[in-house]
């Protein structure tokens, strides 16, 4: 009897986690098809845009217009749950304050097709970071990038091995170094899972995970957000990537240490301003 119950507390424990660890989708993507609001309601200009992946999926993205001639243009990649139109008010700011944007929804997000899984999602970014190329190229603007939460980790690893043409910086909003070891943190905060943390989190792939290419981040600058208060990403595994990142590259790496909510970095004026010096101080050509 006692056998058949340790079978049973094992089948309903594997049940639970194993649709959460399949290809890190269920544990690290939250997607949201319906769109709750578009740009034009908070009074920004916006186009549209549809593009398809190298493997044949088409991905939306906003691509939000400032009132006056830009002076840039930001892929912003977003975190791991909802969609654009919940993270716009993250970057709506930006808009504001003379910068073309464009958002990009994973696939599977708002109106993206497909499921969100790594690496697919790479695909998706690549096709953004074609069209950044291209829109930075044909209006004669510098190129930036900036991603949040997971979206900063997808940056690190993508950025890492992928050259962008013209790309002057990169802003990274609380990143993590590593899936498995996030993974391994969430799974001990669950006391069904608590007792199971270290051979569960062995389950989640780690290859893309960013301290995995940390060694071969080019030769950009890049401003890091970590928050003492994340209890989504805590800092310390911010802090391992930039640790990781400074280790391997002589880029100018800037790390700034807040103390809001996760993604809340820019509710705080002086993040914004820090953010806007950034990028003005990486506008001339490098």
């Amino acid at each position: 009897m006692k056998r058949i119950q340790r079978g049973c507390r094992w089948a309903l424990i594997l049940s639970l986690s194993v649709p959460l660890l399949t290809a890190c989708s269920g544990l690290f993507f939250y997607p949201q098809e319906r769109l709750r609001l578009t740009p034009d309601i908070l009074g920004i200009q916006y186009r549209d845009v549809f593009l398809t992946t190298r493997d044949d999926i088409r991905v939306h993205a906003w691509h939000l217009l400032p009132s006056a001639a830009p002076k840039g243009v930001i892929l912003v990649l977003h975190g791991n749950a909802e969609n654009i139109s919940t993270h716009i008010h993250s970057v709506a700011w930006l808009a504001e304050s003379g910068y073309e944007l464009l958002l990009l929804d994973y696939r599977g997000f708002g109106q993206s097709e497909g499921v969100p899984a790594l690496p697919d999602i790479f695909n998706d970014i690549s096709a953004a970071a074609d069209w950044l190329e291209n829109h930075s190229q044909n209006q004669n603007i510098p190129a930036f990038w900036l991603g949040q939460s997971i979206g900063a980790s997808l940056s690190s690893y993508y950025l890492a091995k992928h050259d962008v043409e013209g790309l002057k910086a990169v802003v990274l909003d609380t990143p993590f170094a590593s899936y498995r070891r996030i993974g391994r943190e969430k799974f001990s905060e669950f006391w069904l899972t608590w007792p199971f943390q270290y051979p569960l989190s062995w389950l989640i792939d780690d290859r893309y995970s960013p301290e995995r290419v940390a060694e071969k981040w080019p030769q950009l600058p890049l401003l890091v957000f970590s928050s003492d208060n994340d209890a989504i990403v805590p800092s310390h595994h911010t802090h391992d990537l930039i640790r990781q990142l400074r280790s391997g590259s002589e880029s100018t790496i800037e790390t700034v240490r807040t103390d809001t909510p996760h993604i809340g970095t820019y509710r705080d004026q002086s993040y914004r301003e820090t953010t806007l010096r950034f990028l003005q101080e990486n506008t001339a050509e490098r």
